[in-house]
């Protein structure tokens, strides 16, 4: 009795566990490395071209090569390739999810659309030709349209992934609404200015967030199909050796 009085007197106190709330899913967001690399890169490249818009607009004499607010040029070529690199990457996480193979190849084609739209400018042709109708029937669906593929290819991915897909989503609305901004209102050169290169921004926002969705799952995807193929082999190969 003394003896066992004498350990819990030695023994040090344990520290209390404190409970988090949402603990759970600031685990589940935690970022991954290539996450972290892609959105940092991303804002790294954005920042760039932000400020090399800067100093076309005040020392180059506003040249098309370099402007954020104009196409076809530099900044409209990046922003293409990256809305390429997200749909070709949905539609390889699909390949190696079959079960969401639909949903990411919508996503997908949400993104080479937006691609072959950021060279030929349709969106500008459409609401020129449709009016009121685009603004206020076509848009709202396709924006519906888009939130339910979110939510569907979302349901199979990482949180984080989930929370990346829905801040791109938020970011093509910023877009949508500057560009809408500007067709509706008759603004001074500053204003259209700023809500051009919000539009932008929002844009390639959107396709850098869309590609921070995905990389990790598609990286997982590949190490997963690598692993079952060895393990498919390997009982193969066993009567083989024998």
């Amino acid at each position: 009795m003394g003896m066992d009085d004498g350990r819990a007197a030695a023994a040090p106190p344990r520290a209390a566990r404190i409970e988090i709330p949402g603990g759970a899913l600031l685990g589940d967001l935690r970022s991954t490395p290539v996450t972290l690399a892609v959105v940092a890169g991303g804002i790294a490249l954005l920042s760039v071209l932000l400020l090399l818009h800067a100093i076309n607009k005040l020392l180059l004499g506003d040249g098309l090569f370099l402007a954020f607010d104009a196409d076809p040029n530099l900044p409209s070529w990046i922003q293409t390739a990256l809305f390429v690199v997200a749909g070709l990457g949905c539609w390889l996480l699909g390949w190696l999810r079959p079960e969401l193979r639909l949903p990411l190849a919508v996503l997908g084609l949400f993104a080479f659309a937006l691609s072959c739209e950021q060279m030929v400018q349709v969106h500008k042709e459409v609401e020129s030709s449709l009016g009121d109708l685009a603004m206020n029937v076509v848009q709202p669906l396709l924006a519906l349209g888009l939130i339910a593929i979110v939510w569907l290819a979302g349901r199979g991915l990482p949180r984080l992934s989930q929370a990346l897909l829905w801040g791109a989503i938020a970011s093509i609305a910023v877009a949508q609404g500057s560009s809408m901004v500007n067709a509706e209102f008759e603004l001074p050169y500053a204003g259209l200015i700023f809500f051009q290169t919000l539009e932008e921004v929002g844009e390639m926002m959107t396709a850098i967030l869309m590609i921070a969705a995905i990389a990790q799952p598609v990286l997982d995807a590949i190490a997963a199909k690598v692993l079952e193929t060895r393990g498919a082999a390997a009982p193969a190969a066993a009567p083989a050796a024998r």
